[in-house]
């Protein structure tokens, strides 16, 4: 588990909250001092409001400037927030430098519950955060402690041990708060992850299931899924297709010959050539399709030709078998391919991809017969 990555995802979480948090907090301000201000010195209690609007403003803005550096450095960006909240924290338990004891009753509670309410209410978007929770809450329980001792006279050692007991209880709950949410952060993210990693593994199965692994051209299956749905939408169009069925002669010498690892790098120069030709034959046919290994040292390569140069498509072949059979290095050793092509046209011969196939490898076979090493169109004769 990337624990910086959980951490990120916290603080990002406490900051993205933080916003509502300062905005419930000022509102508590304001009813606080409108609660009191008779009560008071109305000077020492405009400081007070003053110093923590302004102070919650600039928390407010470095909060949303931070979300945006939170990836580089987490634990820096949580902590100096928290420093913040510390800050925060003393200005509220400050609050009760105000306090005056022939103070009504109920204006008394409002002290009290202030004191007592505001680190819990804190605790939505700062139990993200220990730190952030910790360092806001510990100067106002603080001074709800001291209230307690020095404050109030009567019954304080009864209201300071409640007061303590009531303290350790918060950061209690606020310590295990924040652990949950972390654990639940850390499923958030493992989850993430997995997904993340059965996405990978199930883009490698599609790979292994429609690429060829050597060459990583197109293999048989995914060739005529892509053919198949090329000539349904070409039944109706100005175009014809024609499948080139490529054929290494004499490959099973080349392996013996050179060794199986010349034998790949051969097939991959091949594969290579194929794509690279049929980019130059682009210039005349109107587009490339698909290019695939289906065999040990066979290829198939798709087109979509305009009917006007149907009877040009031999001499496109020629061209792209001279391309294809020029000249490979195979480590120490150099060998000119030697290249049998056989091609079959939709709708001309078939429009069903396993027959148009079937017919390129017979024109395939029938250039191998006439000696190898050329070009030959399917006919009935065969």
């Amino acid at each position: 588990m990337n624990q910086n990555l959980v951490t990120q995802h916290l603080v990002e979480k406490l900051l993205e909250n933080s916003f509502r948090t300062l905005i419930s907090g000022n509102i508590v301000a304001i009813l606080v001092c409108l609660a009191i201000a008779k009560h008071t010195d109305e000077d020492l209690l405009l400081i007070w409001f003053s110093t923590l609007t302004v102070v919650n403003v600039i928390r407010g803005v470095l909060s949303f400037r931070l979300l945006k550096h939170v990836k580089k450095n987490p634990k820096l960006i949580g902590n100096f927030y928290a420093a913040g909240a510390f800050l925060s924290g003393i200005i509220w338990g400050s609050i009760a430098l105000l306090y005056q004891p022939d103070m009504p009753l109920i204006v008394q509670l409002y002290f009290l519950i202030t004191l007592v309410g505001i680190p819990t209410g804190s605790l939505p978007s700062n139990g993200y955060y220990l730190p952030c929770f910790t360092g806001f809450s510990v100067p106002v329980l603080g001074a709800l402690i001291l209230w307690s001792i020095f404050l109030v006279p009567e019954n304080n050692i009864l209201f300071s041990t409640l007061a303590i007991i009531y303290s350790f209880l918060i950061m209690q709950v606020g310590n295990s708060y924040s652990a949950n949410l972390r654990d639940n952060i850390k499923y958030v993210v493992e989850n993430k992850r997995l997904l993340m990693e059965l996405e990978e593994h199930n883009n490698r199965l599609a790979t292994f299931a429609y690429k060829d692994p050597l060459t990583n051209l197109s293999n048989r299956r995914e060739f005529e899924t892509e053919a198949t749905k090329l000539m349904n939408k070409n039944s109706n169009s100005d175009s014809i297709i024609a499948l080139l069925l490529i054929d290494i002669d004499e490959f099973k010498q080349i392996n013996d010959t050179h060794g199986h690892k010349a034998g790949d790098n051969l097939l991959k120069s091949v594969a290579m050539r194929i794509l690279t030709a049929s980019r130059e034959s682009e210039l005349i046919l109107s587009k490339r399709y698909k290019a695939a290994r289906i065999g040990g040292d066979e290829f198939l390569v798709l087109y979509q030709i305009p009917k006007e140069e149907a009877s040009a498509v031999q001499s496109i072949a020629n061209r792209i078998h001279n391309k294809i059979s020029a000249t490979v290095s195979l480590g120490e050793n150099t060998l000119k391919p030697s290249l049998s092509i056989g091609i079959a046209l939709s709708p001309q011969h078939s429009n069903n991809i396993n027959q148009l196939i079937d017919f390129a490898d017979k024109a395939m076979y029938q250039a191998k017969f006439s000696g190898g090493n050329c070009v030959v169109v399917y006919s009935s004769s065969v």
